[in-house]
């Protein structure tokens, strides 16, 4: 949730070194983004779809409780919120896959970091590394080009 994000980017902030905080408050937040698909393929209501057999459809259930509650538009009995429903594909869930995979490495790596005088993290090196993977140097490019544009 959103308190324990806040609670753990708190605790960042007080327990580790600048440089590292801002590595973990980065893995942090592509954790969060991997987490919609995760949450999508948990707690989403999963439908057939007849013309795409190769598909499903997923619809976000709160907007699907919210559209069968509200009785305002009686014509819209029945209709399902059109906007609400997504089509996945094998390759949707391959890439969902990867894509938590891939955060889940980054938190394993991570936490060598916080060890001191670990091997695997001499001389900072596991830091670098994960400085330099496409996810997360982006996400700081990201972020140095807006504090740049807004100090």
């Amino acid at each position: 949730t959103s308190t324990q994000r806040a609670a753990l980017r708190s605790l960042g902030a007080a327990t580790l070194s600048a440089k590292h905080n801002e590595l973990f408050d980065v893995i942090l937040t592509l954790f969060t983004r991997a987490g919609r698909d995760r949450n999508k393929i948990a707690h989403w209501v999963w439908g057939p779809a007849p013309n795409m057999p190769d598909a499903v459809l997923l619809c976000d259930p709160t907007a699907l409780l919210d559209f069968q509650i509200d009785t305002s538009v009686p014509q819209r009995a029945g209709l399902v919120p059109m906007d609400s429903i997504f089509v996945w594909r094998r390759h949707d869930f391959e890439a969902a896959i990867k894509n938590i995979q891939r955060v889940t490495d980054f938190c394993s790596a991570f936490r060598f970091i916080l060890m001191p005088n670990h091997p695997v993290n001499k001389d900072d090196e596991l830091y670098r590394q994960l400085c330099a993977e496409p996810e997360i140097r982006q996400v700081l490019d990201h972020r140095a080009a807006h504090h740049k544009n807004n100090p």
